[in-house]
């Protein structure tokens, strides 16, 4: 729909959330990754979530510094 279009939200449960060092998402309509720290998913009580929009400039506003940035995963992983 026109209102969701350029927005999405990537969500992992609580369990899901403990397991995880860090969140891959894949937003295929703009082929982009991103690649998120635990640490900086918005948290509720069930729920933990990434909200991202496309803004008319064409990047993605605050979290254009988790677009495509493997650097995350290589620091976990070195």
């Amino acid at each position: 729909s026109k209102n969701t279009e350029n927005k999405r939200q990537f969500q992992v449960s609580d369990n899901e959330y403990k397991e995880m060092d860090l969140l891959i998402c894949y937003w295929f309509d703009y082929n982009s990754y991103f690649i998120i720290p635990k640490s900086e998913l918005e948290q509720n009580k069930t729920t933990k979530r990434l909200n991202i929009k496309k803004n008319k400039n064409g990047n993605f506003g605050t979290n254009e510094k988790y677009l495509n940035n493997w650097e995350n995963l290589k620091n976990m992983l070195f």
